[in-house]
């Protein structure tokens, strides 16, 4: 590999463009400003599941959660009904930064999801949770396992952490000093923990462009989406929004620090999610957006809208790597310069790095066989609340299966795995509601209608029996039927 430049990754959570869109035209945003007059913007979209852990794998794997793997922040622990926070190995596609360990490029990978056990030739890896204290500040704080690597880096983590208790008040100010003393008080708690491990992973980032040779980092701060969730509670302060804002400066400072370390010559790819819930505590529009910049990149460019799994092949094309041919993503070749050459592809993969995941096994009736331990006579514990909660990761994770196959126009899929789930989980609202859905895609009226009649606040009549009722007739034709129930909710909104 002849490429030496830097690229640097900043995944970015909750950065919603039309609250950031003001700060860059009164110049309080100046390094954010710099980055996109240097770059292509872009509205970037994330298909389902809606969590952090799913869109980012999607970014790193160029392809959907059917095939990378990661359907739930979750996952259970084998065959037993134990579950644990998905880790590097639960995702099943190649990641950005395995393909290009793989043609000797450096790599850092800083508080990305999912990279817990991840372990490269030419990587250092500090996976997502080191940045999270446990206890107060005299309580020891250990280094989750397998969560750095190699094991020198651990000396560096440790001195870089910072405990939410060593936040001292002062640094607190510039985010809170704009709010009232009740608000101030529901929120600077959590704050500090929000500010501390932003700080630690962004300390851990800054240490890695210093030291390391030119390669990739990839970081990802979930700050201001945690800042933005907080300051929801006490929305209707005065100060909330300034003080929302100052959080966004502090980020626009850390990115002015990347692009000190990094320097001109060097790739960017800034990704934001949008945000997820709004400074009301609305649901907010979760469209991201995109800003590329580099050398052969275009300039105070705006793109049309490009999609999550489209982020890989485009970063490959900028570390001149081939891109494979399995992705659902594609290079989005306007992000180029004009004199850029054609990306490189590579032949078919073999089948594992394209398969999609058509099924979801069962949770067991026992977290574990209880046989070893009846034999020797011993109680067998009482595991029903993980049971529990590994019915709800299975019971999600299929209903988040089905909305990926909505999301690829995969009708049967779809319906195949939302029958499943109703099946397992017949009180899954949601589930329901899905199936009528696709059902009614599929032309599948009457047993959309049959399921419709089930759900609880169609059975309590009014606007939601209406809807269901006129989109059913609808689908089948029977104009009249349709009008009447769609007249009536004209005149139930007057």
């Amino acid at each position: 590999m002849t490429r030496r430049r830097n690229l640097v990754v900043l995944a970015l959570d909750g950065l919603d463009w039309n609250f950031l869109q003001p700060l860059l035209d009164s110049g309080q945003a100046p390094f954010l400003t710099m980055l996109i007059e240097a770059g292509a913007w872009a509205p970037l979209a994330f298909a389902p599941p809606q969590h952090a852990e799913s869109r980012w794998t999607s970014v790193a794997t160029g392809v959907l959660a059917d095939r990378h793997g990661v359907l739930h922040p979750a996952e259970r622990i084998g065959p037993t009904a134990f579950t644990r926070g998905v880790q590097a190995g639960s995702v099943k596609a190649p990641t950005l930064w395995q393909i290009a360990d793989a043609a000797g490029c450096p790599v850092t990978v800083v508080g990305w999801p999912a990279t817990q056990g991840l372990a490269l030739e030419h990587g250092w890896i500090v996976a997502s949770g080191v940045e999270k204290a446990m206890g107060s500040a005299q309580q020891a704080w250990p280094i989750p396992p397998d969560c750095v690597v190699p094991d020198e880096l651990r000396h560096t983590v440790r001195a870089l952490r910072l405990h939410p208790y060593d936040v001292a008040e002062g640094d607190l100010d510039l985010l809170v000093a704009p709010l009232s003393v009740p608000a101030r008080d529901a929120v600077v708690e959590g704050i500090a923990r929000a500010l501390a491990e932003c700080a630690t992973l962004h300390a851990l980032a800054t240490d890695a462009l210093s030291r390391r040779e030119p390669g990739v980092l990839a970081l990802r701060l979930d700050f201001v989406a945690r800042i933005t969730a907080l300051l929801a509670r006490v929305a209707s302060d005065p100060g909330a929004s300034l003080c929302l804002a100052r959080s966004y400066q502090f980020i626009d400072l850390c990115v002015g620090r990347y692009l000190g370390l990094a320097g001109r010559d060097a790739d960017y790819a800034l990704l934001s999610t949008g945000a997820d819930v709004q400074l009301d505590g609305q649901f907010g529009d979760t469209a991201g957006f995109a800003v590329m910049a580099g050398p052969t990149l275009q300039k105070d460019a705006v793109l049309g809208p490009i999609d999550a799994t489209d982020v890989l092949p485009t970063l490959l094309s900028m570390l001149a790597l081939p891109v494979p041919l399995h992705l659902d993503g594609v290079v989005v070749d306007e992000m180029f310069s004009a004199a850029r050459a054609p990306a490189q592809r590579e032949p078919a993969v073999p089948a594992p790095a394209a398969a999609r995941i058509a099924a979801i096994a069962p949770t067991p009736e026992a977290a574990f066989d209880p046989a070893p331990l009846q034999r020797e006579g011993l109680a067998v514990p009482d595991f029903s609340g993980f049971i529990t909660v590994a019915r709800q990761v299975e019971c999600e994770t299929l209903y988040d299966l089905a909305q990926v196959a909505v999301h690829r126009d995969d009708l049967l899929g779809a319906i195949a795995a939302l029958r499943e789930l109703g099946a397992r989980f017949p009180g899954f609202i949601p589930g329901r509601v899905l199936l009528a859905e696709v059902l009614l895609q599929a032309g599948e009226t009457d047993e959309c209608e049959a399921i419709a009649r089930t759900l609880p606040a169609v059975q309590a009549g009014g606007v939601w029996a209406d809807v269901a009722h006129g989109l059913v007739a609808f689908a089948r034709r029977e104009w009249a039927d349709a009008s009447a129930a769609f007249d009536r909710l004209v005149h139930a909104q007057a």
